[in-house]
């Protein structure tokens, strides 16, 4: 596939509300409004991933980042590609054991913030929620906006993709999109989410796989 089709399948799983997410769906079907770029990463362009990073946090048309990598299409080469994502921008902030798999949180170094990355992919292991038809990671490169009020506290020094400005959305609507993206991603998920699923989760690897995996 193109990377035009491939970036296009992606964006087709959040605009059908697979993630459980409304605003990453409404995102989704108008990705340039709400400052959502997606970048292709092959095997030979994994040592400029802090370069790429770079260039979306100077471009001021983009404040989400999706980093997509075609190659990796198995839990070998994911195992693979965890490591290569550390760098001056992104780091392994946490690894947090539940019974059957390991979380791998990373974070990545946003001016003066830390930004939650999601990882996404057509692994059966993977939340209902996160299986996208291609291995991607998800961060906001920006800091977060400036709202008069918020629908949940925020945590100093902390940014995530929640924190997409959503462009000419009522109030009333934002709240409405809020409270149904809770019910939405429990129904897919089957139960409330939990660490696994957690937005600061970015994968989770089988732990007997993951004991062989050196961060």
């Amino acid at each position: 596939m193109s990377d035009d089709e491939i970036v296009t399948s992606q964006l087709e799983f959040f605009a059908k509300n697979s993630s459980g997410c409304a605003f990453a769906a409404m995102a989704a079907r108008e990705p340039e409004k709400y400052e959502w770029a997606h970048q292709i990463v092959n095997q030979g362009s994994l040592p400029d991933l802090d370069s790429i990073i770079d260039k979306a946090i100077e471009d001021p048309a983009i404040s989400t980042l999706s980093l997509v990598f075609p190659h990796v299409t198995d839990l070998d080469a994911l195992s693979s590609l965890l490591p290569a994502l550390q760098g001056e921008r992104i780091y392994l902030h946490d690894l947090h054991d539940t019974a059957e798999n390991r979380c791998y949180r990373f974070r990545a170094r946003i001016g003066e913030d830390e930004s939650f990355i999601s990882g996404f992919g057509p692994y059966e292991h993977l939340p209902m929620t996160r299986r996208t038809p291609y291995t991607s990671i998800v961060m906001r490169v920006k800091p977060r906006p400036h709202y008069e009020w918020h629908m949940q506290p925020p945590e100093e020094g902390i940014i995530h993709v929640a924190d997409m400005t959503m462009k000419g959305l009522p109030g009333r609507n934002f709240k409405r999109m809020w409270r149904n993206t809770f019910l939405t991603v429990a129904g897919i998920l089957g139960q409330k989410p939990d660490d696994e699923s957690a937005a600061k989760t970015t994968f989770i690897m089988p732990l007997d796989r993951a004991a062989h995996i050196s961060l």
